[in-house]
């Protein structure tokens, strides 16, 4: 099995409480949040690497309905990887890829990477308690950095929610919740950059209710 098969298969194995019933993300509490350690290197077959980093990201609202996609780049070596279970809400897919980049695309993440001023402030990754999130995990190891957080938000919505409102929520559960400070956001958005084939595969994975 390829490596970063493997590595979406260990993140998504990572352990999670799902709590059935609703989360109002208004009263979010930050106190509840459990941090999960990284005990594992995933990236033990590439000691020699100059650069790796890895965002990946799950998406859901129940149980079973969850779908997740990883990038990950090592120097010039880019391979990506999506996954979504056959349900009554999700379409079976899996994806993967691996293709080289050219030496002007790593050396544009390493200057992202030297602007980031990324840090871990909490050790682990954040477990949400409720079925209903989208959950993102960084790991990068470059230079001194040895990054490995995420942050997660719920997936539950008042209805009479403005777009404005929601994406504030959104941004503010993000930011309580987050294992690490920093620009990360610029470093999330380039890694999804490099998977323009994402759009197509979020698009399609979701079934048209009848």
């Amino acid at each position: 099995m390829r490596p970063y098969i493997i590595l979406l298969i260990l993140l998504l194995s990572l352990p999670v409480t799902h709590a059935i019933g609703q989360v109002d993300s208004l009263d979010f509490n930050i106190k509840n949040v459990k941090y999960e350690p990284v005990t594992e290197d995933y990236f033990a077959d590439y000691k020699g690497a100059k650069i790796i980093v890895n965002y990946y990201c799950s998406d859901g609202w129940s149980i079973s309905d969850h779908y997740s996609y990883t990038v990950i780049l090592v120097d010039s070596l880019l391979m990506l990887g999506f996954y979504s279970p056959e349900t009554d809400g999700l379409r079976y897919i899996s994806y993967e890829k691996k293709i080289l980049l050219s030496s002007s695309i790593t050396d544009s993440m390493e200057h992202m990477l030297n602007r980031a001023h990324l840090k871990q402030i909490k050790e682990g990754i954040p477990t949400p308690t409720a079925a209903a999130n989208t959950k993102e995990v960084l790991i990068v190891k470059y230079r001194d950095l040895n990054i490995a957080g995420g942050m997660f938000y719920y997936n539950v919505l008042q209805e009479d929610a403005s777009p404005k409102e929601i994406n504030a929520m959104v941004s503010k559960e993000r930011k309580l919740t987050s294992s690490i400070g920093g620009d990360y956001e610029s470093i999330m958005k380039a890694m999804i950059n490099l998977f323009p084939e994402l759009k197509s595969l979020t698009q399609q994975v979701l079934k048209m209710k009848k």
